[in-house]
């Protein structure tokens, strides 16, 4: 009949309202599932050198970005995480690049951005990021 005896008349159960839950196409790189850079295109952010504020300023930015097909994730840590592994392998240094468009269902391809917006060079910004994504520059392919 589909009834069942209530076990906790006190468990509530955090965000239930929100359900169905929303795709969320943002996060932490270190939470990702890396099988989802082979599967769409993703936007990597990265921030290592930035003070905890501007980090967190970063990841809000993120969360404002809503580009259909494209899941955006940011790097904050400096050694032996993913965003490092993903700049070594692409030959970049932290410094010199602030984001990457991986697009590796396209054969491997990626682009790079120092996030150079007219009023705040080398500050990511929501102008940086859509300027970003319209024109991503020069195709680099992996291998």
């Amino acid at each position: 009949t589909g009834e069942r005896p209530l076990i906790n008349p006190n468990v509530s159960v955090k965000g239930a309202a929100d359900f169905p839950f929303p795709i969320k196409r943002y996060g932490n790189i270190e939470q990702a599932d890396t099988n989802s850079f082979s599967n769409q295109k993703c936007l990597i952010l990265f921030h290592e050198n930035g003070t905890k504020e501007e980090q967190e300023q970063t990841k809000q930015i993120a969360m404002k970005i809503d580009v259909e097909d494209i899941h955006i994730y940011w790097s904050f840590q400096k050694d032996g995480t993913i965003g490092t592994k993903v700049q070594s392998i692409l030959n970049l240094s932290n410094a010199s690049t602030s984001m990457i468009l991986l697009d590796l269902p396209e054969r491997g391809g990626y682009y790079c951005s120092k996030c150079d917006d007219e009023t705040n060079n080398n500050v990511i910004t929501v102008n940086s990021i859509m300027n970003f994504l319209r024109a991503p520059g020069k195709h680099y392919q992996l291998g």
